[in-house]
């Protein structure tokens, strides 16, 4: 793992992108997060706004995400691709100011320090909804944007049902055989399998856009002026249409109001009718494909967070794991799942019982 002082001398060496004579006058290390990537705040002397040092993985690591991509050349990085055609789209994004494909590191507008959860926390009521609504808004206009002239390494990319299998399996091999110890006996095996297979087929059955994969709090950052800038949009792909509103309206950092939460949803499913994303009479099939898509996204969120802990080492996302299963126990509630796989969930995962008694 690359220590601090490793990293800020990556980024001090690699400020020849910026410009000649370009001197940094502080550099402040952010937290680490889920992505292997990290990130550096630096002051500039003479620039008033601070700059973002992304700094990436080696071109040889595995990519972080199953379907995503490393390249070997800077200038190819999905996130160079993907933040080039996006901001043709007029999507919020930040500006690329620089790249060193010596060091790996990508230099960034700055977003400033605050992110949607952040910003909810600090307001009332009030102030959530409206955040809400602006992010349901952009949501919207990810939509819509992303309809045309997508690059090759987003359409060519899917989230097919191979793979809502395969992060479904991350929930059964970190969260119940790493986390709780529990082994799947041959039937309780079968039966697991049969219930992923009546989820991933419900979720398959949607219509299929460009998502952003990761659309919550975390990565919509709160500008000084109010409006909000999109970050960690790298893994955008082909998938179900309520992928990016499920992980925006049952993100495992902010549980939002039952009422804020129908009204978002409202707000989403008239804006995708009133944009012709989807028939006018679709908004029930949305709305039940909503509740599927939570029951796959969250599970898998459950296994992720223990394997980030894990493989990883860092345990700072396992204390969202009692959230992301409440969610999970809420969607179960609410769509047509077989019993005996209910059942087999609500025996197997304590935390699956406590959120649901």
């Amino acid at each position: 793992m690359e220590s601090e002082v490793a990293m800020v001398e990556r980024a001090l060496v690699a400020l020849s992108a910026l410009g000649e004579g370009v001197v940094a006058s502080r550099v402040e290390v952010l937290p680490p997060h889920a992505s292997p990537r990290r990130y550096l705040r630096v002051w500039l002397e003479g620039v008033d706004e601070p700059r973002i040092a992304m700094l990436l993985p080696p071109a040889s690591r595995e990519a972080e995400e199953r379907g995503g991509v490393l390249a070997a050349r800077v200038a190819d990085e999905p996130f160079v691709v993907v933040q080039r055609w996006l901001e043709t789209r007029g999507l919020p994004v930040p500006a690329l100011l620089g790249l060193d494909e010596e060091q790996r590191v990508l230099w960034l507008e700055d977003g400033g320090p605050l992110d949607l959860d952040l910003a909810q926390q600090s307001g009332g009521a009030e102030a959530q909804a409206i955040l809400y609504g602006q992010a349901v808004g952009l949501a919207l206009d990810w939509l819509s944007g992303t309809r045309e002239g997508a690059p090759p390494l987003v359409v060519e990319r899917s989230m097919d049902a191979a793979l809502l299998r395969w992060e479904l399996e991350h929930y059964r091999e970190w969260r119940l055989e790493a986390d709780l110890g529990v082994t799947l006996t041959q039937a309780e095996r079968s039966l697991w399998e049969a219930g992923v297979e009546d989820i991933v087929d419900r979720v398959m059955a949607l219509p299929q856009v460009i998502v952003h994969r990761d659309f919550q709090s975390h990565n919509l950052m709160v500008r000084p002026d109010g409006g909000l800038l999109l970050l960690d949009f790298q893994d955008a792909l082909q998938g179900p249409i309520v992928y990016d509103v499920v992980a925006l309206l049952r993100d495992s950092y902010v549980a939002l109001p039952d009422g804020l939460l129908d009204a978002c949803m409202d707000a989403w499913t008239e804006g995708v009718v009133a944009r012709g994303l989807v028939a006018s009479g679709a908004g029930q099939t949305l709305r039940e494909g909503f509740w599927w898509m939570t029951l796959q996204r969250k599970l898998k969120d459950a296994g992720r967070f223990v394997y980030i802990d894990r493989v990883r080492g860092n345990p700072s996302f396992l204390q969202w794991i009692p959230r992301s299963l409440g969610y999970v126990a809420d969607a179960m509630r609410r769509v047509e799942l077989r019993e005996d796989w209910r059942q087999l969930l609500l025996t197997v995962d304590p935390g699956l019982r406590d959120a649901g008694s």
